[in-house]
C-alpha cells in the first residue's frame, strides 16, 4: 500500500524487520522484552527498536502503518 514507514507490535526478536528493510520501508519494533530487542537489533542493525508495552505507548515520530502479527494479542490477557 507504499508505506514508507511501519510498526510492528510485538516483534519479539525482529524476524519480521529484515523484510521490510529490504524493501526499503522503515521499520520499528515494540516489544516488552528487552532480552528479545537485544537479539532483534543484532540481527536488524539498520531497524529501530523500542521497549514498550503495547497497551500504552509512544513513538518518536509518527507511522504510516502499524502491524500486530502471529499470537501477540494473546499476550494481552
Amino acid at each position: 500500500h507504499n508505506a514508507t514507514s511501519v510498526t510492528e507490535i510485538g516483534c519479539g526478536t525482529g524476524n519480521l524487520a529484515a523484510k521490510f528493510s529490504a524493501a526499503g520501508i522503515e521499520y520499528t519494533g515494540l516489544d516488552m522484552s528487552a532480552e528479545m530487542l537485544k537479539i532483534a537489533q543484532k540481527n536488524n542493525p539498520g531497524c529501530n527498536f523500542v521497549k514498550g508495552n503495547m497497551r500504552n505507548f509512544l513513538l518518536a515520530k509518527k507511522q504510516e502503518s502499524c502491524i500486530i502479527t502471529g499470537r501477540t494479542i494473546s499476550y494481552l490477557i
